[in-house]
């Protein structure tokens, strides 16, 4: 077996939660695990006499954990579209006031009209861009999920498969027991059985558009399976607000999830934009763990969530892209930067921009004790940024914090040198090692293309892709006479 030497880093952040950098230390791989962190001389030694080892030169290198991407929608590359105009005529997104208005503009028609074929060239294409700009592991949702995992394991990427279930609306004929079974078979295929890089968590769409009994049935689910429990939550402009409206009789959202028993250490939520301190010491206590993604709460003029307040409670926190063509250093810069210009508080400390971006998100999917530091025994999920060709991140200089600082603030969007996940090569001195760069963009723009076609048309005739069951923020009383059954069926 050939093992793998990443020799005289000049830079190695090995453990962000130490606050720390290496200088000249090295890092050896045997398969698909870290063997040690040392002195070249020492490790050499530790991979025994007569070893074949391959010496990736790291003397000009930042050498860090990958980082670990908590909330995307990998395929979602054409809702660029919709945000920037794929109508007729260009328009850009207007500032919604009205919650369910924008779902139904900007969400539920991209999501009907993925198909197998679209969601896998997509995801590709997505998991590509990833991988490009540093990301090694990533949560991944979307219809047609064993489309999803197959991406995951043919892009080499470490994955975290989120089937999407949803009661409110139609769209690829699966009822609340249709979504319930679908995501029992993609355990057992993809989580119990599969790839090792890829697990699976139960994800009910959003607490708004599924029914109480989907919402807590998916709890069981994941109870019995021991799998996590992800769902997106307060997201957009006056869904807190519409939410703690609808549930006032329970004691507001946040307490109607908590009463229903949704809310406990395997719950995962991405956003969380307009929680209340209260709100979330109420979720601190309860175990659940956060993602936030900034840049795309830019995009859909949400408020700025309250970051350094959940980093307070101890709870675990990652960032996320959401989307397939925003990256992860660019999440690092926005989560330092827009907590200043939104609440006028202190950015983020840079060290636990990198901490929630590697062994934070790691915790937080689940994985911890697989990735998100370069330590003995941890998986080999690893990444370099070559030095002599990033002009982006001048001046440097030795000190650990400035560094910490330069990568957070400067390095937005920056393409890394070398990519390992379980050992494995993803990219080598700056080039993919086995992805067709040209094919899946190829494949990609292709799709896009027809999207934009498809979605004008489907403007033009206003009738939309899929069919709505009921609004959204509706309260379906699914036990009586059948009332779920009979609109699902459209009877």
């Amino acid at each position: 077996m050939t093992k793998k030497l990443f020799k005289d880093c000049r830079f190695l952040i090995a453990q962000p939660e130490r606050r720390e950098i290496l200088r000249g230390a090295s890092v050896l791989v045997s398969g698909a695990s870290i063997v040690g962190v040392g002195s070249a001389a020492d490790l050499i030694r530790l991979a025994g006499t007569g070893a074949e080892v391959e010496t990736i030169d790291c003397r000009n290198k930042i050498v860090m954990p990958g980082l670990v991407n908590g909330h995307n929608h990998s395929p979602w590359s054409i809702i660029n579209l919709v945000f920037s105009g794929a109508r007729s005529t260009a328009v850009t997104l207007p500032k919604q006031t009205n919650t369910a208005q924008a779902v139904e503009d900007y969400m539920i028609a991209p999501k009907a009209w993925f198909r197998e074929d679209s969601t896998y060239d997509l995801a590709m294409c997505g998991l590509m861009d990833q991988i490009r700009y540093g990301t090694t592991t990533t949560a991944d949702s979307n219809n047609y999920p064993a489309a999803l995992y197959r991406a995951a394991v043919d892009s080499g990427i470490r994955a975290v498969i989120q089937p999407p279930m949803i009661s409110n609306i139609v769209i690829d004929d699966l009822d609340d027991e249709g979504y319930l079974a679908q995501t029992a078979q993609c355990i057992r295929d993809y989580h119990i059985g599969g790839s090792d890089r890829t697990t699976v968590a139960v994800s009910p769409d959003w607490p708004w558009n599924c029914t109480e009994r989907l919402l807590v049935k998916g709890m069981e689910l994941a109870e019995q399976y021991d799998v996590q429990y992800a769902t997106h939550l307060f997201e957009l402009v006056s869904e807190k607000e519409e939410a703690d409206r609808v549930w006032a009789d329970r004691g507001g959202a946040i307490n109607y999830l908590q009463e229903i028993g949704i809310l406990n250490d395997r719950t995962l939520l991405s956003h969380g934009v307009d929680l209340e301190d209260s709100e979330v010491d109420v979720l601190a206590i309860a175990g659940c763990a956060l993602v936030h993604s900034p840049e795309v709460q830019a995009e859909l003029f949400a408020r700025v969530a309250n970051v350094p307040r959940w980093l307070k409670t101890g709870m675990n926190v990652a960032l996320g892209t959401d989307y397939g063509q925003f990256d992860m250093f660019t999440a690092m810069k926005l989560a330092g930067l827009l907590p200043r210009l939104a609440r006028g508080t202190a950015e983020i400390d840079p060290w636990d921009l990198l901490k929630i971006a590697t062994i934070g998100g790691a915790r937080c999917l689940w994985l911890g004790d697989k990735t998100g530091t370069i330590e003995a025994g941890k998986r080999a999920d690893l990444i370099t940024i070559d030095l002599s060709r990033n002009s982006g991140l001048i001046p440097l200089c030795d000190d650990g914090d400035w560094i910490a600082s330069l990568l957070t603030r400067q390095g937005a969007r920056t393409p890394v040198s070398d990519s390992m996940v379980d050992g494995q090569f993803l990219r080598r001195n700056g080039q993919f090692t086995f992805l067709d760069e040209l094919e899946i963009v190829a494949r990609a723009q292709t799709w896009c293309e027809k999207f934009a076609s498809d979605y004008r048309r489907m403007l033009q005739s206003d009738k939309p892709w899929h069919r709505q069951v009921w609004p959204l923020f509706y309260r379906p009383n699914v036990d009586s006479e059948g009332e779920y059954a009979r609109a699902v069926g459209g009877k």
